[in-house]
C-alpha cells in the first residue's frame, strides 16, 4: 500500500486548476464524462447513498456542513465532501465528522491511480479535483455512508460534482467571484452556478426572484424542467439579530417552506447571513424528494444546528482583545463580515489583517473591511499555504497608512501588541488565511 504522502504527491501531480491565477473554463478543461468513466470504472459508488449538492458564490460551506450535521444527528451516517481545506486536504472528506484517515486515503487513490495511469498525458486524465470528488464519493461507499453532501468547488455546470445525480441541488447566494471565468455579472454567474439543475430534482434556491441573478436561475431551472424553491410565498427564511455571548455567537432564524412553518433555531454563528444559510439547508431537507429517502425531523434539525461547528466562519478564538478569524475573499463576504461586527462586538479599533489569492477582488474587501469601526488598522500579509497569493506589498500601497507583513504570526505579534482591551484582531481575505491562523 503507498503511503499518503506518496497518494497525495500523485494527485498534486495531476492538473490542479486551483492553483492558477485564471485557470481555463470549458468542456474540455472540466469534463464531466471524463469523471463519471472513473466512477463507472470503479463500480459507481455514487449510487450507493442519498446525495446533496451545494451551489454558490457564498454560504456553500455553511450550507453543506448544516445540512451534513441535521442528517447526521437523524441518525443517518453521513459524507460531507467541501473545498478548500483549512488545515489539512483530508478534511475535505469527512463521515460523521471524521476526516478520511491516511490509509484509507492512500489505499482509495492507488485504485484510482490503476485506471488513471494509462490516461496520463492525454485530455481523458482526471484533473486534481475530479479524483477529489471521485476519491470522496469511493471513500463514502466504502465507510457505508447513506447520505453525503457534495459542495460544489467552481461554477456548478461544469463542477465534478455534477457528474453525479443528487436528490436535490442548492444555490445560497450569488456574489461577484471568479468574474474571469464565470461571467463578470451576477446574471452570468448565475447561469453557470445553476447548472445544477436537473429535469424533475427539486432546486432551492436562496438568490431573490426578482434580481438579475434569480431571474437567471428561473430561466436555467425552467428550461431543464427543474422544481424551483426560491425566496417569496413558498419560502421564507426570516433571522434576528445576532447576539455575542463570550466567544460564543448566535443568531436566531425562523424558516417557512410552503406556508409551513419549519423550524426556529438559533445556529452558533454570527451573523444574518450564515444563519440564513443554514435557513436553505432546512429548505433543502424539507423538500418531498429528500424527505422520502433520508427523512429528517424538527427535532434532528434542532439537534443538528445546535451543533455546528464551521471554523473559518466569523470564528472568535481568543482573547483578550478578541481574535476574529473569517474566510471572506469577496466584497460580499466582507460586507457581512463588517455587518456582523458593526452590530455585535462594537470595537474600538479593528487590527485587520488580510490576505488572500491573487486573483481575489482583495482590495475592494480591505476597503470594506476599513469601514467596518471607527478606527481600523491595515496590515497585509501572504497566506503560507496560498498557490496563488497576492503580494501584500502591492496591496498596502494601495492604502495609505497600511502595512504589509511577510508572515501572519509577524502579523499577528504586532497586533497584540498595539490592540487595547477593547479593540479587536481580525484575521480575513481567504479561507487559506484562516486555516493558517487557526494553527498559529
Amino acid at each position: 500500500m503507498a503511503s499518503f504522502a506518496k497518494a497525495f504527491s500523485a494527485l498534486r501531480a495531476l492538473t490542479n486548476y486551483e492553483t492558477m491565477v485564471r485557470p481555463p473554463y470549458g468542456r474540455r478543461e472540466m469534463n464531466l464524462p471524463r469523471t463519471r468513466a472513473l466512477l463507472k470504472a470503479l463500480g459507481n459508488p455514487e449510487r450507493d447513498y442519498g446525495i446533496l449538492q451545494v451551489a454558490g458564490t457564498k454560504g456553500k460551506g455553511t450550507a453543506a456542513t448544516s445540512c451534513a450535521a441535521m442528517l447526521q444527528a437523524a441518525g443517518f451516517r453521513t459524507g460531507l465532501y467541501t473545498s478548500p481545506h483549512l488545515l489539512d486536504v483530508r478534511e475535505r472528506i469527512a463521515v460523521d465528522g471524521a476526516w478520511i484517515g491516511k490509509a484509507a486515503f492512500a489505499d482509495a487513490v492507488s485504485r484510482m491511480l490503476i485506471h488513471v495511469r494509462p490516461l496520463r498525458g492525454t485530455a481523458e486524465c482526471p484533473t486534481f479535483f475530479e479524483m477529489m470528488t471521485v476519491l470522496a464519493l469511493l471513500h463514502f461507499r466504502d465507510t457505508g455512508a447513506q447520505a453525503v453532501v457534495l459542495e460544489v468547488g467552481l461554477g456548478g455546470r461544469l463542477d465534478a460534482t455534477s457528474a453525479v445525480p443528487p436528490l436535490a441541488s442548492l444555490i445560497t447566494q450569488i456574489g461577484l467571484d471568479h468574474i474571469h471565468i464565470l461571467g463578470k455579472t451576477k446574471a452570468l454567474i448565475a447561469r453557470e452556478k445553476a447548472g445544477v439543475a436537473r429535469r424533475g430534482v427539486p432546486l432551492v434556491s436562496g438568490v431573490p426572484p426578482a434580481t438579475a441573478a434569480g431571474r437567471s436561475i428561473a430561466a436555467v431551472a425552467a428550461e431543464i424542467g427543474a422544481p424551483l424553491l426560491a425566496p417569496g410565498p413558498d419560502l421564507r427564511i426570516r433571522t434576528g439579530p445576532p447576539k455575542l455571548t463570550g466567544d460564543v455567537g448566535s443568531t436566531p432564524v425562523t424558516i417557512q417552506v410552503h406556508g409551513d412553518r419549519m423550524i426556529t433555531a438559533a445556529p452558533p454563528v454570527l451573523s444574518r447571513e450564515l444563519a440564513r444559510d443554514v435557513g436553505l439547508a432546512v429548505a433543502m431537507l424539507s423538500q418531498p424528494r429528500v424527505r422520502r429517502r433520508l427523512p429528517v425531523t424538527r427535532r434532528a434539525m434542532r439537534e443538528g444546528i445546535a451543533g455546528l461547528v464551521l471554523p473559518g466562519r466569523m470564528q472568535i478564538v481568543a482573547g483578550p482583545p478578541p481574535v476574529l478569524i473569517d474566510g471572506a475573499h469577496n466584497p460580499d463576504s466582507a460586507r457581512a463580515l463588517a455587518r456582523a461586527i458593526r452590530e455585535t462586538i462594537r470595537p474600538g479599533t479593528v487590527h485587520a489583517i488580510i490576505g488572500g489569492g491573487a486573483d481575489k477582488a482583495l482590495a475592494a474587501v480591505a476597503a470594506v473591511v476599513a469601514r467596518c469601526a471607527p478606527e481600523v488598522r491595515l496590515t497585509f500579509t501572504r497566506p503560507r499555504t496560498h498557490p496563488r497569493a497576492a503580494d501584500p506589498e502591492e496591496l498596502r500601497r494601495a492604502f495609505p497608512g497600511s502595512r504589509s507583513s511577510d508572515d501572519l504570526a509577524t502579523a499577528l505579534a504586532d497586533a497584540r501588541n498595539a490592540a487595547g482591551m477593547t479593540d479587536l484582531i481580525l484575521i480575513t481575505g481567504s479561507m487559506y488565511l484562516a486555516g493558517e491562523a487557526l494553527e498559529t
